[in-house]
């Protein structure tokens, strides 16, 4: 996410709702770092992993998430940037 935007709120309610999360920030100087972000979503108790970039995070989740089998789901969440990242890095997978 980017970091003037209401990270804790958000989190508040995404993050309960989540089994995993993979965390990473946007390529963008607005972005909130990676270990702030860890920071604030620690407090909800789900197990969360840091990446250092958005493709390595979006790969980590879809290995999981294949191994795991039908039905089970990738939300990519966060700022425009964010998505527009993960969308590029499915392009390249379907190529």
């Amino acid at each position: 996410m980017l970091a003037d935007k209401d990270v804790p709120a958000v989190s508040a309610l995404l993050v309960p709702v989540a089994q995993r999360l993979y965390l990473a920030s946007p390529c963008s100087e607005r972005a909130l770092g990676v270990n702030p972000l860890a920071a604030i979503v620690a407090p909800h108790g789900v197990p969360a992993q840091a990446f250092s970039s958005i493709a390595d995070a979006l790969a980590a989740a879809r290995a999981v998430a294949s191994a795991e089998g039908e039905g089970s789901l990738v939300l990519v969440a966060g700022s425009l940037y964010a998505v527009g990242e993960a969308q590029a890095g499915l392009a390249k997978c379907s190529d």
